[in-house]
């Protein structure tokens, strides 16, 4: 840009002798509205402003890796396939455990001297049914095995059906007692032997499959299993000190605490499902929800090494201490 001179103020003789053309107003205001060419120091790389663009559209770009090294490749591979390893052993696990469900030395109480219940019994352990055989001496103690779940089932002589009577628990889980059923009643069809059935002990009303307590529990293994892992992500993994770590333990005991207590809440009050040991049950979950909360918790080490001692190969580095 040429530059420009700035005339003092006042009467200047030389303005008669050299008057401001159109010509010289026009070149002025063109010099002062012409962009400047920004610095090349000052430009912003393609790839920034492409990023920037890619940001307001809500697609964050991807951690560039110019040159993944091997190490790097076998750290991800290695993570990969542990983690589908444990997934297929899961559904492997589930599904053939649940698909076709067999009894493997399920106990079946007998009382001594009843040759026809011992009979068929043993008529199913030559089959290789999967029941196993208690035998008690008095009717009392075979029903006080029943009620302490030592046995699942008691099978006795029905005087007056001139057959057998089953005698089940199905609270303390109605897929064994199921199961039990099937398998005696099967057989006693075959003999052409009369089975009456009764339970016991059945499971509550809303809940005649029994699965509230698989749910209650799986829900507090959970809520423990993420709590830990919240804590771990946004505070690290191992606490600095032995007071941080009192602070964390603390933090998963009350947490333990509300979870337990409002899973009470749910199937007692709530859903109506049990009622009479609201107090029972919250000081058995307590300690099963802070337990499972503190079991990834590793003690505090010293803050030079802590990361490297117990940190898992998968955590980040920026994450292998904390504050906390």
């Amino acid at each position: 840009m040429h530059d420009l001179e700035y005339r003092p103020v006042g009467p200047d003789p030389g303005l008669d002798e050299a008057p401001i053309t159109a010509d010289d107003e026009l070149g002025a205001i063109g010099e002062l509205t012409t962009p400047r060419p920004e610095p090349a120091s000052h430009r912003r790389p393609a790839s920034h402003r492409s990023g920037r663009f890619m940001g307001h559209l809500g697609h964050v770009p991807e951690h560039e890796v110019p040159h993944p090294s091997l190490r790097w490749l076998a750290r991800a591979g290695g993570l990969l396939v542990g983690v589908l390893a444990i997934s297929i052993a899961f559904i492997a696990s589930y599904v053939g455990a649940l698909h076709e469900p067999q009894p493997h030395g399920v106990p079946v109480a007998v009382v001594d001297g009843d040759l026809g219940a011992q009979a068929l019994l043993s008529s199913i352990g030559q089959r290789g049914s999967g029941l196993a055989t208690r035998t008690y001496d008095t009717p009392d103690a075979a029903d006080q095995a029943l009620a302490d779940r030592q046995v699942y089932a008691i099978l006795a002589t029905d005087p007056a059906s001139d057959g057998l009577r089953l005698t089940v628990a199905g609270a303390a889980g109605p897929g064994a007692a199921d199961l039990v059923t099937q398998t005696i009643r099967s057989a006693a069809t075959a003999t052409q032997i009369p089975l009456a059935v009764r339970d016991t002990h059945p499971p509550a009303a809303r809940d005649p499959r029994g699965l509230t307590p698989f749910y209650l529990v799986l829900g507090w293994l959970l809520g423990g299993y993420l709590a830990a892992t919240a804590l771990a992500v946004i505070l690290g993994t191992v606490p600095r000190n032995a007071a941080r770590l009192g602070m964390r333990l603390g933090a998963f005991v009350a947490f333990a605490a509300l979870l337990g207590l409002a899973g009470v809440l749910i199937v007692g009050p709530g859903y109506g499902i049990w009622s009479g040991h609201t107090g029972c049950t919250h000081r058995s979950s307590s300690p099963a929800c802070s337990a499972t909360c503190t079991g990834g918790c590793p003690p505090a080490r010293p803050p030079s090494w802590s990361g490297r001692w117990s940190t898992s190969a998968a955590t980040p580095p920026a994450r292998r201490s904390s504050a906390w």
